[in-house]
């Protein structure tokens, strides 16, 4: 199993109040939700195995505001 890292640049000093974070492998269906994500400088995707995965990030901002979604496909050898 690995750990997938993921470096993220909270904008505007401090705006974003966590991240939403899905991710699933390409052949099933659903997503696995990692939420509310801590702000911190990397967004850390635990117990991955090998494949491919399709990976969503988006984040809340301190307005309340809710970012559209950064799609991600990554391949875990």
């Amino acid at each position: 199993m690995k750990t997938l890292k993921i470096p993220v640049l909270n904008h505007l000093s401090g705006c974003v109040q966590y991240y939403n974070v899905n991710f699933k492998r390409v052949d099933e269906t659903s997503f696995t939700t990692l939420s509310p994500n801590p702000t911190t400088d990397t967004i850390l995707i635990p117990n991955l195995t090998a494949g491919d995965y399709d990976i969503q990030i988006s984040r809340l901002c301190c307005n309340g505001s809710i970012s559209a979604p950064l799609n991600i496909s990554y391949t875990i050898t």
